[in-house]
């Protein structure tokens, strides 16, 4: 149900909940205005604070035929 879908989203996005799920979780959050209902313990896990120039590298995206394959897969799931 997309209405009770987009609901539940924004329930999620506000600050008091997403930080009830990240100190749950023990994972920091990625909304904004959480910090004050954040477990403090958070802020110290090496897990959440990686040492300065610590090489990152990201996932590359997907080539276009395997993109269109992820795209005709999940037309056939969506039916």
């Amino acid at each position: 149900n997309r209405d009770n879908a987009i609901i539940f989203l924004n329930f999620m996005l506000e600050p008091e909940n997403s930080a009830m799920v990240s100190n749950f979780a023990r994972y920091s959050s990625g909304v904004m205005g959480t910090e004050p209902f954040l477990d403090p313990s958070l802020a110290t896990m090496d897990e959440n604070n990686p040492p300065p120039g610590l090489p990152t590298t990201f996932v590359e995206v997907c080539n276009e035929e395997t993109q269109a394959l992820y795209d005709r897969i999940w037309t056939r799931v969506k039916r």
